[in-house]
């Protein structure tokens, strides 16, 4: 009762964060102008970013598919269609249920159980923050070399310190990881074969399962092709930010495609609605209309835009892998999935 109780608080916070977000977003809005500006979007270009954003997915699988040797030589195919279903899951679906749902749907496909391909899901999130630090280390670079250096007062410092919390926290995991990873593999297995209580190994058990997951990059022969392939995405979701910039015409820089970008990458971080809606679209609006000085209706016009490309390919296509795959929701909370 306690925990579900919990679970609905939670739930109502991403609401209400979510309606801030809007409320924040879209307070102030002269339909008119903001209708102006959405149709007189490229959409050529629109939807060739929406292309590279399906693109990006097929990229994702490929590395995940390196990380995934250690344990089994996958197809690209039952990869990215558990993406897709992954992706659908975030995009419908409170606190990024749908992660879960990805890991659920492989193991259903697989010999690997669910703790094993959940432990890679984690390892993949750690690697997409340190291209993210990657990217946060070049934009700033930029940005005191050869920006504009009245943008540099202008910067939040809610989004400063969002970067300084992000970076210290994913370089402070991914070295332990590192360093002490396969120790608390070893110390996991010690400990469950001294213990006689079935319901302790089976605990136990799925810690290891998932630490191995986390770990795999220690035990794969391909660590310098995985790092390219992520360097690759980041470059595929800087040039999607770009064509969306182009496509509703608005000229921020090549600097200010990538603030926006590291912007709405940490908004996403946020406990939000399904789809990241209210909490992005705050954050498009909010860095257009401070930082590059845009007209709030075209910062509107936007947010939506560029918040509709990376969501609606992912909702129907996902829906149609979703459908296809057989999951349900109830599995997470009705089956074992370990």
């Amino acid at each position: 009762m306690i925990l579900q109780l919990r679970k609905v608080t939670t739930y109502a916070f991403s609401i209400l964060i979510s309606i801030a977000g809007l409320w924040y977003a879209f307070q102030e809005i002269n339909f008119k102008e903001f209708w102006s500006h959405l149709s007189s979007v490229n959409f050529g270009l629109l939807f060739f970013a929406m292309g590279l954003m399906i693109f990006s997915v097929l990229i994702r699988a490929y590395r995940w598919k390196l990380i995934l040797k250690p344990f089994e030589n996958f197809r690209i195919n039952p990869l990215f269609e558990s993406l897709m279903v992954g992706y659908f899951g975030n995009s419908v679906l409170p606190f990024r249920i749908g992660e879960v749902l990805r890991g659920y749907s492989l193991s259903k496909v697989s010999p690997l159980t669910f703790s094993v391909t959940f432990g890679t899901i984690i390892l993949e999130r750690i690697l997409d923050m340190l291209g993210l630090i990657l990217l946060i280390g070049i934009f700033t670079l930029a940005m005191f070399s050869i920006g504009d250096p009245k943008l540099i007062p202008l910067i939040p410092v809610w989004m400063m310190e969002s970067v300084f919390t992000a970076v210290i926290i994913t370089v402070v995991l991914f070295i332990s990881i590192l360093i002490f990873g396969r120790k608390l593999l070893i110390y996991f297995n010690r400990i469950q074969n001294g213990h006689e209580s079935l319901l302790f190994k089976k605990v136990v058990g799925t810690l290891i399962n998932l630490f191995d997951g986390i770990t795999s990059l220690k035990n794969s022969n391909h660590s310098f092709q995985i790092a390219l392939q992520t360097i690759y995405l980041w470059i595929i979701y800087y040039a999607c930010a770009y064509l969306i910039t182009q496509a509703v015409n608005i000229n921020i820089g090549w600097i200010g495609v990538g603030i926006v970008l590291i912007g709405t990458t940490l908004s996403i971080t946020v406990p939000a609605a399904p789809g990241y809606i209210g909490t992005y679209h705050a954050v498009v609006v909010f860095l257009g209309t401070t930082l590059f000085a845009i007209p709030r209706p075209e910062a509107q016009a936007f947010a939506v835009i560029i918040h509709a490309s990376g969501y609606l390919p992912f909702v129907i296509l996902g829906a149609y892998y979703f459908i296809k795959s057989s999951v349900h929701i109830s599995d997470i909370k009705d089956k074992n999935l370990v």
